[in-house]
C-alpha cells in the first residue's frame, strides 16, 4: 500500500524556520502534458502539478490525470511533468532537489499561476516537499505519495545495484538507424541481468526516446483534454518505403473520442497528417479515422479509413507508401497497448 501524506491548505503556517536558501541555480524548462475538464472555462481552482518518481515520466500519471479532470471540485488544470533528466525534459549534469524545485518554480512562472497544488510520487514527492518548504507562498496544498521526509536507510542494500544500473545505462550505445522497438529491446537486454523484474525494466524504458537530430523520432508536442475527448499533437520523421535513406518531416493532430451509447459507445480516433519533403518546400496532407470496437473473441477490432493527397502520376507509389506508414503506426499502437499506456 502506498504511503500517502497530505498537507492541507494552510500547512505553511506550521512550518518552523521556513526560509529561502541563497542560491544561484539555472532552471530548465520542464516538459509537461496538460489535462483540462470538459469545460475549460470551469477550471477555477489552483493548477495541480504532478511529478513522477525516479526513472518515471509524465506518462505514469496519464490515466489518473484524466480521471482527476472528472472528479476534482473545484475543477482545475492538471499538468503532469517530466522532471529534469527524465522523459522529454532537458538533461543536465546537476540533479538535486534544490535544482528540481527551481525547475518547478520556473514552470509556475511560465504558466502564470499565483498558487498551485503539488503532487509528487517518490523522488517527485521529495522534490515537492522541498519546493513547499522553499516557496510556501506558491503552494496551496501538497499531496506526497509513497515517500517520507526521512532517509530511506532500510533501502541501503540496493545502492550498489542502483549504481550498476546507472553505469550500464550510461555505457549503452544505440545505433540511430534502429527502430524504437529494436532500441528498447537492446536496452532491455543490457539491463536485464541487473534488473530482473520486467515490469520495472518496462517502467525505465518509458524514458527512451529518439533524439530529434538522430534521424527517426516520434514525440508528443501537446496533450490536452479529458477521458471523453483527448487531443494531442505529434511531430515525427518518416522513413520512406522505397528510399529508406530519404527522410521527411511529419506532423499530426489527433483527436480521441469516446462515442455516445447511441453511436455504439466505442472509441474513435481521428487524425490529420502533414508530411513535408525537400525541407518543407512540398507538403502533402492525409486524414485518417480509426474505429475501435470489442470483438467477440475478446480482443479489439480496428478499422481505419484514410484519405490522402498524392502527386500526379504517382498513385501506385502513394498507395504503397501510405500502407507502409500505416503499418508502422499500427505497430507503434500495438506496442503502446501492450505496455498498458493507453
Amino acid at each position: 500500500m502506498a504511503r500517502l501524506m497530505r498537507f492541507l491548505p494552510g500547512f505553511s503556517n506550521s512550518v518552523v524556520n521556513s526560509r529561502h536558501l541563497s542560491h544561484n541555480i539555472q532552471p530548465v524548462k520542464l516538459s509537461y502534458d496538460e489535462y483540462l475538464p470538459k469545460d475549460p472555462q470551469s477550471a477555477s481552482g489552483a493548477p495541480l502539478l504532478i511529478m513522477h518518481g525516479l526513472f518515471g515520466s509524465r506518462q505514469n500519471w496519464r490515466g489518473i490525470s484524466k480521471r482527476l479532470t472528472q472528479v476534482l471540485n473545484p475543477s482545475r488544470r492538471i499538468l503532469s511533468i517530466d522532471g529534469r533528466n527524465h522523459g522529454l525534459s532537458p538533461h543536465a549534469s546537476e540533479h538535486t532537489y534544490q535544482h528540481m524545485a527551481e525547475d518547478v518554480k520556473e514552470l509556475i512562472r511560465d504558466i502564470g499561476a499565483e498558487k498551485v497544488v503539488v503532487l509528487g510520487h517518490s523522488m517527485g514527492g521529495r522534490c515537492m516537499m522541498y519546493f513547499a518548504l522553499e516557496y510556501p507562498e506558491l503552494v496551496e496544498s501538497a499531496v506526497i505519495v509513497d515517500i517520507s521526509p526521512f532517509s530511506n536507510i532500510h533501502f541501503a542494500g540496493s545502492t550498489e545495484a542502483m549504481s550498476d544500473l546507472l553505469r550500464t545505462l550510461q555505457g549503452i550505445t544505440i545505433d540511430p538507424s534502429l527502430s524504437p522497438s529494436a532500441a528498447r529491446k537492446l536496452v532491455d537486454e543490457e539491463i536485464s541481468s541487473i534488473m530482473t523484474d520486467k515490469a520495472t525494466r518496462d517502467f525505465i524504458l518509458l524514458n527512451l526516446y529518439k533524439d530529434e537530430n538522430s534521424g527517426l523520432d516520434f514525440y508528443i508536442t501537446s496533450d490536452t483534454g479529458n477521458a471523453d475527448h483527448w487531443k494531442y499533437s505529434v511531430s515525427y520523421t518518416e522513413k520512406l518505403a522505397y528510399w529508406p535513406h530519404w527522410l521527411n518531416r511529419g506532423e499530426a493532430e489527433i483527436s480521441v473520442r469516446k462515442l455516445s451509447a447511441a453511436d455504439g459507445g466505442n472509441l474513435s480516433v481521428d487524425s490529420t497528417h502533414k508530411t513535408c519533403f525537400f525541407y518543407g518546400f512540398y507538403c502533402l496532407r492525409a486524414e485518417g479515422s480509426f474505429l475501435f470496437t470489442p470483438s467477440k473473441s475478446g480482443g479489439t477490432h480496428v478499422v481505419e479509413t484514410v484519405h490522402y493527397q498524392c502527386p500526379p502520376f504517382l498513385g501506385r507509389f502513394c498507395r504503397a507508401e501510405v500502407q507502409f506508414q500505416r503499418n508502422a503506426i499500427m505497430n507503434n499502437l500495438s506496442y503502446q497497448f501492450n505496455r498498458h499506456l493507453l
